[in-house]
């Protein structure tokens, strides 16, 4: 039996040291025989920034983390092991080069089965049977996904958006000028494969391939050409805007183009017109991208079974006000202390400040620049972080301190202790005692507590926010509001899935429309207005980015959700219910 295989010819822009845009590729290949058997991993990525970046660090780094995360992956689902490595590729990248854009298409090859994952902007195409069109994919955000069987002389074309809207097909089959990698645009690359002849047996079946596939195993790989990769749903190229034209004369290109680079590595051959083999047909074309060539084509065989059904989940999700988003990784905390164990996060208007109640410190970084730092003195524990009025507070064990939210100077310090979940509110400081709530004023250096109310909702709660009313997380995961000491009877949470015993920590201002809670146990933060109707939810397009939500908070603005998880602090842009529509995906 012959394994599958693919002659590969890599369109490279001239790159140098640094730049501030470049697009490139890699082949990454196993560095065992053991691993070998997981085929080869086929990436191509354009990168922008406002700042240069050492473009061979970024490329080495792209081809290391993407060997990696797959190859040394114990996922049984390619695909799913493909979307992690991409989703570790952009945070190395991003921390890198903090704000750059990314996009990225990476493609595998086990057996005679090809696994598709692309993030952001670009394109891929399939040609067979002197036929081309862009590959068609289930889409999740920023996400495509497709996989399928391959078969003999089947020619698979990624190109980065610049590389097929600067040479589309019809430029490239009928210019006389040849191709030269030094006159290739900076971000402008593509990666061409052509497929050797494939035969199967049930043996050299993966384990992550479908009985379909498996059905094929004694003859040579084939199917229709009117149904080639098998996830549906719309082709990258139309849903993510992506872009290119592409002609049937990709087979010889990909021949000769190998035959010639032996002869000049920087030029492809010349070819006469062939464009009257071109079939187009209409698209939605936005003023700044070009149009897509031709109708999309699906694989022949239906995805892996453990993958899931994106109908299924996109129709709940809509159903449950669900927007699946990619968080961006604003701050890995192990960057500046890889011992911190960080347990809560609030924002201010320039500043964020994170605390660790194990090492008793408190960290603070700018916002425009992410660089923590620990602030002195250490307290006997931290908890209850809340920013209010210029001024960062949170309880100890032994008092109440503020702090200056722009020096993060200490402002003032009343000593109290066995203070219960705590929040200051204007000029007072609330805590929770028992079953009741008290409230504290500050009466020359002291504190002063008398009785806000009662009720078993103060009894132990999870959290508290104050907002003209005073809201509950209760220790059973009900949210409850509260005004003059009383049970708002009118606020009643409504149309939220699944239960909020899990539930943790809740956010609410008086300068915010919505109420935010963390529900770690169900990996989302629920978003309530103040009457308590659900306005939306915000999961992770991948279901092990937000695996450990310690705490949250809300830019002053509004716009932007900060997730403290693990040690890593993710960004996530907030929809208001204007800016909503009937997509449960978030694209940034």
């Amino acid at each position: 039996m012959s394994k599958l295989s693919a002659k590969v010819q890599k369109l490279n822009p001239a790159l140098p040291e640094n730049a501030t845009s470049f697009a490139s590729s890699s082949v990454v290949s196993a560095d065992s025989p053991e691993l070998e058997s997981k085929g080869i991993v086929y990436a191509l990525y354009d990168i922008t920034s406002a700042a240069p970046i050492d473009t061979l660090l970024v490329s080495k780094v792209i081809h290391d983390v993407l060997h990696n995360s797959y190859f040394y992956s114990e996922n049984d689902s390619p695909v799913q092991v493909l979307e992690k490595a991409v989703v570790d590729v952009r945070e190395k990248v991003t921390a890198l080069a903090k704000g750059a854009s990314f996009n990225i298409l990476v493609s595998v090859l086990w057996n005679n089965v090809l696994y598709l994952v692309q993030y952001g902007y670009g394109g891929s195409y399939l040609m067979r049977d002197g036929d081309i069109k862009p590959i068609k994919a289930a889409t999740e955000g920023k996400f495509a996904v497709s996989s399928g069987i391959v078969r003999d002389s089947d020619i698979i074309l990624l190109g980065t958006s610049k590389f097929l809207s600067v040479y589309p097909a019809d430029k490239l089959i009928s210019s006389t000028e040849p191709l030269h990698s030094s006159k290739l645009p900076m971000d402008a690359a593509a990666l061409i494969l052509k497929i050797d002849g494939v035969y199967l047996t049930s043996a050299d079946t993966p384990s992550f391939v479908s009985s379909i596939a498996a059905s094929h195993a004694t003859k040579p790989v084939g199917g229709s050409v009117k149904n080639i990769f098998s996830v549906s749903g719309s082709s990258f190229t139309s849903k993510l805007k992506n872009v290119g034209y592409v002609g049937p004369v990709l087979a010889l290109l990909f021949i000769f183009a190998l035959l010639y680079s032996f002869i000049n590595k920087d030029a492809l051959p010349e070819f006469s017109s062939l464009s009257k083999f071109f079939v187009t047909t209409p698209n939605d074309i936005s003023d700044d991208k070009p149009s897509v060539q031709g109708d999309s084509v699906a694989l022949e065989v239906p995805p892996p079974t453990n993958m899931l059904d994106l109908e299924e989940q996109q129709q709940e999700d809509s159903q449950n006000k669900v927007l699946r988003v990619t968080p961006s990784v604003f701050y890995d905390l192990i960057v500046s202390d890889v011992n911190l164990n960080p347990t809560e996060i609030i924002v201010t208007s320039d500043s964020i400040y994170v605390a660790d109640s194990t090492s008793k410190r408190i960290y603070r970084s700018d916002l425009d620049v992410a660089k923590f730092t620990s602030l002195e003195p250490t307290y006997g524990s931290i908890k209850n972080l809340v920013y209010s009025d210029d001024t960062v507070s949170f309880a100890t064990s032994n008092s109440y301190v503020y702090l200056d939210s722009s020096t993060g100077d200490e402002s003032d310090t009343y000593d109290i202790a066995d203070l219960g979940v705590s929040y200051s509110y204007l000029d007072f400081i609330y805590s929770t005692k028992g079953g009741d709530l008290v409230k504290y004023s500050p009466a020359e250096g002291d504190l002063d507590g008398s009785l806000w109310g009662t009720d078993s909702a103060f009894e132990s709660p999870k959290d508290l926010a104050i907002a003209f009313n005073v809201y509950v997380l209760t220790k059973e995961g009900i949210v409850e509001s509260f005004a003059g000491g009383v049970q708002d009877e009118e606020f009643k949470v409504s149309s939220v899935n699944d239960s909020l015993v899990g539930a943790t920590k809740l956010v609410a201002d008086l300068n915010f429309e919505n109420i935010y809670i963390a529900d770690p146990a169900n990996k989302r933060i629920v978003v309530l207005d103040s009457s308590g109707a659900l306005v939306n939810q915000y999961k992770s397009t991948e279901d092990d980015t937000l695996n450990d939500i310690r705490d949250i908070s809300v830019s002053r603005d509004e716009k932007t959700l900060y997730v403290l998880n693990d040690t890593k602090i993710f960004e996530i842009p907030l929809q208001s219910p204007a800016e909503q529509t009937d997509s449960t995906q978030v694209e940034e």
